[in-house]
Order: structure tokens, then C-alpha cells, then sequence
């Protein structure tokens, strides 16, 4: 079982977060570099600052997101960018809105 996450020190890695209740989850990241701490968020990377606190969105991506692993990651990057272009009712096209189930063709 691996060690419960401390909630005062964030830490560089990958994650899945939701932009709203009922939304489709994206990927987001945690980044320290020469830059300072910056989050990325659905492949937008946020401004960044020397502390990781300050950082735009790298305290919800910390206390909320889910921990994955780095090829998860870059699939739900490369779904989204998929969706955007060739079928933008998708919900992963659309992450900032909730699934409306009545909105989806259907499976078959």
C-alpha cells in the first residue's frame, strides 16, 4: 500500500482531476522547474510562481486530483485533442460542462 499523500507538500506528478460536478475527468500535471511550480491543466499550463502555493491551480490538482501514472496521462491528452478536432459533442471535447446522457448517440 503506498504511503498516504501529505496534503501541506505537493509533489511533482500526474493526475485526473474534474473541471465541474458530473463533467468528464481530465488530465492535469504538477511541474517543478527552473520556471518554479506551475500546474497543467488539460494542456494548459498555468502561470507559475516560486511557491507552490501561489501557483494557479496547483492546490486543486493536489488536494483533488487522482493520482495516475504518465501513459494515462498522455492518452487523455491525446482523447481530448481528438475529440476537439473530429467530434466536438464528445464530453472530454466539452470538460468544463457536465454529461447529459440524453445529449449521447447511442452505444449501438
Amino acid at each position: 500500500m503506498p504511503d498516504p499523500r501529505r496534503v501541506d507538500q505537493p509533489e511533482p506528478g500526474f493526475f485526473r482531476i474534474k473541471l465541474v460536478k458530473g463533467g468528464p475527468p481530465v488530465a492535469a500535471a504538477i511541474v517543478h522547474d527552473a520556471d518554479g511550480w506551475h500546474a497543467v491543466i488539460d494542456g494548459d499550463r498555468l502561470p507559475s510562481a516560486e511557491d507552490p502555493w501561489h501557483a494557479e491551480g496547483l492546490a486543486r490538482v493536489w488536494h483533488y486530483g487522482l493520482i495516475i501514472d504518465e501513459p494515462e496521462y498522455r492518452f487523455m491528452l491525446a482523447r481530448a485533442a481528438h475529440a476537439r478536432a473530429h467530434d466536438p459533442t464528445h464530453p472530454t471535447a466539452n470538460p468544463d460542462q457536465p454529461i447529459n446522457l440524453a445529449d449521447l448517440p447511442p452505444l449501438f
